[in-house]
């Protein structure tokens, strides 16, 4: 999972951590007072639960920008980056294939200055890989697992929580739920022998919030 995610996904576990807290607040204030104390106490906690969703949602909005500044830096031009030996090989005389430029890849994505020195020999030579990373995708991923958060979030205050054998959170955050493109862009491309891992069908929430 890219830390940004997990990071995300923390802030859920926290916020669901605290909705299950206060939904057990509640019963027990209507198990033990009266129905107007009750009420009263229920109202001192569903104002609780108003701040921590709040507090969640500047804590996801923190993370996004992190992560967008993580993606601009992955590009930005840096001498220390370069692979020499590699560099070499794309600015000499060698037929590169399909498959040489996937495995540069594979071995560089997390090197955007190498990257981008691939995708141009690639250009170049009319090779057409199946995905280049790029900044502009990372960004759109970030956003829509940001999204997907703030949507969770809403879920989380609207059910007072998830239940702990509920698979709500646990498979929150990984990939099968967005397109390919946004997800090799942060979870990364594979060697092309390596066998895809299975996707998950749970929904995630990665929707646009109405109204926010």
């Amino acid at each position: 999972m890219s830390t940004h995610v997990g990071k995300m996904k923390d802030v859920l576990v926290s916020f669901n951590t605290t909705a299950l807290d206060i939904r057990k607040k509640m019963q027990n204030a209507h198990a033990q007072y009266k129905e107007d104390i009750a009420a009263a106490e229920e109202n001192k906690l569903r104002e609780q639960l108003k701040q921590a969703e709040a507090t969640a949602r500047e804590q996801i909005a923190g993370i996004l920008q992190e992560a967008v500044a993580a993606a601009k830096q992955w590009a930005a031009p840096d001498g220390a980056k370069i692979d020499a030996a590699d560099l070499e090989l794309l600015r000499g005389d060698f037929n590169l294939s399909t498959e040489d430029i996937h495995g540069l890849l594979v071995k560089h994505q997390g090197n955007g200055v190498m990257v981008n020195a691939i995708a141009k020999y690639a250009k170049e030579h009319g090779i057409t890989p199946s995905y280049i990373p790029n900044v502009e995708d990372k960004e759109s991923a970030y956003e829509a697992f940001a999204n997907g958060a703030n949507n969770m979030i809403s879920n989380i205050a609207g059910n007072l929580g998830y239940s702990a054998d509920s698979d709500t959170l646990a498979l929150w955050g990984q990939p099968g739920n967005m397109s390919q493109r946004l997800e090799l862009a942060i979870f990364g491309i594979k060697d092309l022998s390596a066998a895809e891992p299975p996707k998950a069908t749970f929904d995630f929430g990665f929707k646009p919030l109405e109204g926010r």
